[in-house]
């Protein structure tokens, strides 16, 4: 079996984190419900099971002061699957 979980920016749905013009910050995180899903193969055809890791994950997040902006995809928000986020960065102008 393959462990499947996504771990890249797709799209922004989390508010955005700016530090232009704006000290350092820091976003720590807990996650309860992170899901991972397993892919294999039967006689029947593909199946991708879903499972809910039965233990919490933390994260921390540090954004350099004056640096940029950060669009968020939460990748534990409903309908997706993994963990923490994923982050698209513009430099501040």
């Amino acid at each position: 079996m393959t462990p499947l979980f996504e771990n890249g920016f797709q799209s922004a749905n989390a508010p955005i984190v700016s530090t232009c013009g704006e000290p350092a910050q820091t976003v720590e995180l807990t996650e309860e419900n992170m899901e991972v899903r397993f892919a294999f193969r039967t006689d029947s055809g593909n199946v991708t099971l879903p499972y809910l890791l039965p233990f919490a994950q933390q994260y921390s997040y540090s954004f350099p002061g004056d640096f940029g902006t950060w669009q968020i995809d939460n990748l534990s928000a409903p309908g997706g699957f993994g963990g923490g986020w994923a982050f698209s960065y513009l430099p501040c102008a």
